[in-house]
């Protein structure tokens, strides 16, 4: 199941509707949230707090009206009574070639200082694996686009002693047998 990306609305541009809910509960970053409509899939992204902030996806119903979630963000600020919206759709986060090289968080957001990622292909974070049949066998090259400089075992001193350790003379000094 492949989307395109859309920006998840937030609390401010969305009037209350039968997606909306108020938060029952709270306990660290559990929320539960009862909604008088129709209830979110699992597995969904909830937005609450100001500007919408609060991130909650949705783990379990625990009855005909309310879920509960966990916040993925901080919930300071969030109270009892407090507005949420439901997205109606799953976490999403970008897929493809232009991700080698960069670094995401849950949210598909960039976290490397680089241009954000508009567009493209965006697949759930829930998304099934490949079936067994499209997965390789074969020994290849798995390309991350990661550059990692190249790492050294150590000093080497003439009687062949690698140190693992920062340099110190102790256990872990091994010995290179010709």
């Amino acid at each position: 199941m492949t989307t395109q990306a859309k920006t998840l609305p937030t609390n401010s541009q969305s009037p209350v509707s039968e997606s909306s809910g108020t938060v029952v509960s709270i306990r660290s970053s559990v929320v539960d949230v009862r909604f008088p409509g129709d209830l979110p899939a699992i597995n969904h992204a909830l937005k609450a707090g100001k500007e919408g902030k609060v991130i909650i996806e949705v783990v379990a119903h625990q009855s005909d009206d309310t879920v509960r979630g966990i916040a993925l963000t901080p919930t300071q600020g969030l109270s009892r009574g407090a507005k949420v919206l439901n997205t109606e759709q799953p976490l999403q986060i970008p897929v493809g070639q232009r991700l080698l090289g960069r670094m995401l968080n849950v949210f598909g957001q960039a976290i490397d200082g680089g241009d954000s990622l508009e567009g493209g292909e965006w697949r759930s974070i829930h998304h099934s694996p490949l079936p067994l049949a499209r997965r390789s066998a074969k020994q290849e090259m798995f390309e991350t686009g990661i550059h990692r400089p190249a790492v050294t075992l150590g000093t080497r001193r003439k009687d062949r002693h690698v140190r693992r350790c920062g340099g110190r003379k102790n256990r872990r000094d091994r010995r290179i047998n010709p």
